[in-house]
C-alpha cells in the first residue's frame, strides 16, 4: 500500500472528531509553550514545565503515528493516549505548586471529552480517576488547599461527567436509531425499483399481447375468406387436374397458418396472465 492509499484509509476510518481531538492537543501544545515564554515562574519550574511538554509532544507524536498504521484502531489507541493525558497533567499540577496549581484544570478539560465521546459509564470512571491523580498531584496537601475545596472541585469532576454522559449516550441511541431509519429506507428503495422493474416487464407483456392479439385477427379474417374460397374452388375442379392440386394446396398452407395463428393467440392470453401475475406480485411486496 502506497502513502495515498494509506492516508485514503486514515480518511475513511477516522471520524471528524478525532481531527477535532487532533487539533485541540495542537492547541494545548502551542498554548502551553506559548504561557511558559510570557510566564514569570522561577527557571527551575520553567525547565520542569518545559521537560513535560516536551514528553507531550514525544507521545502525541508517538500516538498519532500509531493511529496513522492502525486508523481502525483510534478507540482503543485513543483509550491508552488517556493514560499518558492523566500523567501529563498530573506532572504539571505536580511541577507548578500541587493543589495551588492552576492546571488541575486539564482534569476537566479530559473528563468533559472523554465522556462525551465515550458515554457515562466511562465518563464516571475517569472522574473517579481524574479525582486520585490529581489527589496524588497535590501531594494530599490539605494545608495548601481546604479538604472541602478539594472535595467541591472533585464534585465538579463527577458533575461535569453525569450529564455529559446522559447527553452523549442519548445521541449514541439517536445516532443507532437514524442508522436503523436509514436501512429501513435503503431496503425500501430498493423494494420501489424492483417494483418499478417489474412494472416495466408488465407493460412490456402487456403490449406485446396486445400487438401479438391485433396482428393475429388483422391476418385470421382475411386467411379464412382465403381457405373458405379454395375449399369451394376445389369442389368443382376435376380430381388430378393442376388447378385441383394448387386448390388442395391452398387449403392445406391456409389450415397451417390458421394453426398457427391459433398458437399466437394462445401466447397472447398468456403474456395477459403473465400480466397479471406480474402486478400481483408487486402489489404483495
Amino acid at each position: 500500500m502506497d502513502l495515498s492509499q494509506k492516508i485514503d484509509s486514515v480518511k475513511k476510518n477516522l471520524e471528524p472528531t478525532y481531527f477535532g481531538f487532533f487539533l485541540l492537543r495542537s492547541i494545548v501544545l502551542v498554548g502551553g509553550l506559548g504561557w511558559l515564554s510570557f510566564s514569570t515562574i522561577p527557571p527551575e519550574e520553567s525547565i520542569a514545565v518545559l521537560k513535560i511538554y516536551f514528553y507531550y509532544l514525544f507521545y502525541t507524536l508517538f500516538l498519532y503515528g500509531l493511529i496513522f498504521l492502525w486508523p481502525w484502531k483510534v478507540r482503543r489507541l485513543y483509550v491508552i493516549g488517556l493514560l499518558f493525558d492523566l500523567l501529563f497533567v498530573f506532572l504539571l499540577v505536580s511541577a507548578t505548586g500541587g493543589f495551588y496549581s492552576d492546571f488541575y484544570l486539564g482534569f476537566y478539560l479530559l473528563t468533559a471529552l472523554h465522556t462525551f465521546y465515550y458515554g457515562l459509564n466511562y465518563g464516571i470512571v475517569l472522574a473517579f480517576a481524574s479525582s486520585l491523580v490529581y489527589l496524588f498531584g497535590g501531594k494530599m496537601d490539605f494545608e495548601v488547599l481546604q479538604w472541602t475545596d478539594f472535595m467541591l472541585r472533585i464534585s465538579f469532576l463527577f458533575l461535569m461527567a453525569v450529564p455529559l454522559g446522559i447527553l452523549s449516550d442519548k445521541l449514541k441511541k439517536d445516532k443507532m436509531q437514524i442508522e436503523a431509519l436509514n436501512r429501513e429506507l435503503e431496503k425500501s428503495m430498493a423494494s420501489l425499483r424492483q417494483t418499478q422493474k417489474r412494472l416495466v416487464e408488465v407493460e412490456k407483456f402487456s403490449a406485446l399481447g396486445r400487438l401479438t392479439a391485433d396482428v393475429a385477427h388483422e391476418i385470421r379474417n382475411p386467411l379464412t375468406s382465403i381457405g373458405g374460397f379454395a375449399r369451394r374452388l376445389r369442389e368443382n375442379l376435376a380430381d388430378g387436374s393442376k388447378e385441383r392440386i394448387y386448390a388442395d394446396l391452398i387449403v392445406t398452407e391456409s389450415i397451417k397458418l390458421e394453426q398457427t395463428l391459433r398458437d399466437v393467440l394462445i401466447f397472447s392470453r398468456g403474456a395477459g396472465i403473465q400480466c397479471v401475475l406480474l402486478t400481483a406480485e408487486s402489489v404483495i411486496d
